[in-house]
């Protein structure tokens, strides 16, 4: 990524080119993307990261019908526990 891009997190929207009255908007100040992250050959892999949100009014999200809060435990699992992520994005090349 071009260090002076900034990049924007969308909560709750539907339609990327217009405002709708449930979206949550937040600047992303810090990205902390996989330790192996790589594109080699048009593919990515492990391309997922962990996005800092600006806080805006004293918090980053409000939970609503439109936004469900993801919180990262305050504590350390052993290697190897299974997890779960959520997201949407391409599952396969091609």
């Amino acid at each position: 990524r071009n260090p002076g891009t900034k990049i924007q997190v969308a909560l709750g929207k539907q339609n990327l080119q217009k405002k709708e009255d449930h979206e949550q908007i937040f600047d992303a100040v810090q990205i902390i993307l996989h330790g192996k992250y790589k594109e080699k050959d048009g593919v990515l892999y492990n391309d997922i990261a962990l996005l800092k949100l600006q806080p805006v009014d004293g918090h980053c999200a409000v939970e609503t019908k439109y936004v469900k809060i993801a919180c990262l435990p305050d504590f350390f699992l052993p290697v190897g526990t299974s997890c779960f992520i959520s997201g949407w994005g391409e599952t396969e090349t091609g």
